[in-house]
């Protein structure tokens, strides 16, 4: 399923410029997006937004790290997902 315009994408780095670069990549294609330093910041970004179509997450962040954070999703939302 492709993101359409105007779907929100959430940013998970602890790089402020990684997170900034994908975000002007993802704004060229008109979606919005919604940004978080670590794993648990996100957490608190998809209990408040639930409307999150994608996630991009870095692996190496301080607090949780993004495969700490997608353990965290499969057991709080129970949402099945694949590894790619």
């Amino acid at each position: 399923q492709e993101v359409a315009m105007g779907s929100r994408v959430l940013i998970i780095d602890d790089s402020k410029t990684a997170r900034k670069e994908v975000v002007r990549v993802v704004h060229n294609h008109g979606i919005l997006t919604f940004e978080a330093q670590n794993g648990r910041e996100a957490l608190e970004v998809l209990a408040e937004k639930s409307d999150i179509s994608l996630v991009f997450c870095d692996v190496n962040m301080p607090e949780m790290n993004g495969i700490e954070f997608l353990e965290a999703v499969k057991l709080i939302f129970c949402i099945r997902f694949s590894w790619l």
